[in-house]
C-alpha cells in the first residue's frame, strides 16, 4: 500500500507570503532605525562632552539628571492625579470609564472643570429622560374582547 502525503515532511521549510515578508522587513527597518538613532544620540553626546571642560561636563550631566528627575516626578504626579480624578468621579457618581475623557495631565483645575461639565450634562440627560417618561401617553385598553393582562397590563377592575 502506498501512503498518500497528507503530512508535510519536517525537513521542508515553511513558505512565507509577500505580506509576511513585508511585515518582517518593516519590523527589521523599524528596529534598525531605533538602534541607529540611539547610537547617533550617544555619539553626539560623547562628541559634545569631548569638547567641554570638566565644569561644563558636570553642568551638562546635572541638567540631564534634572531632566530625568523631572520626568519621573511628572510620572508620579500623573499617577496621583489619576487616583484623585477617579475619586472625584466616584464622588460625583460617574463611572470610572470616563477617566480618560476628563483627565488633563498635570492640570487638575481643567480636570475638575471637565468633571463638572460632564456631571451637568449627565444630570441634564437624566432630567430629559424623566420628563419624557412622565409626559409619555398612558397605554389604553384595546377594544379586543380577549383580555390578556400580560399584554394589556394588569387592570384591577377586570380581574
Amino acid at each position: 500500500m502506498e501512503e498518500t502525503k497528507t503530512q508535510i515532511p519536517e525537513d521542508e521549510e515553511k513558505l512565507y507570503s509577500k505580506k509576511d515578508f513585508d511585515e518582517f522587513k518593516a519590523n527589521l527597518e523599524k528596529e534598525f532605525l531605533e538602534k541607529e538613532n540611539l547610537i547617533k544620540s550617544q555619539c553626539e553626546k560623547e562628541s559634545l562632552l569631548a569638547n567641554m571642560n570638566e565644569l561644563e561636563q558636570a553642568k551638562y550631566e546635572l541638567e540631564e539628571l534634572k531632566a530625568k528627575y523631572k520626568e519621573k516626578e511628572d510620572e508620579c504626579l500623573i499617577a496621583r492625579q489619576k487616583e484623585e480624578t477617579a475619586a472625584l468621579l466616584k464622588e460625583a457618581e460617574i463611572e470610572g470609564d470616563f477617566l480618560d475623557i476628563v483627565y488633563v495631565p498635570l492640570d487638575m483645575e481643567s480636570t475638575k472643570n471637565k468633571i463638572d461639565k460632564l456631571n451637568a450634562c449627565i444630570e441634564k440627560i437624566k432630567k430629559g429622560i424623566f420628563q419624557n417618561s412622565v409626559n409619555a401617553p398612558l397605554p389604553t385598553i384595546s377594544k379586543n374582547n380577549n383580555y390578556d393582562p400580560f399584554i394589556e397590563g394588569f387592570d384591577t377592575n377586570r380581574l
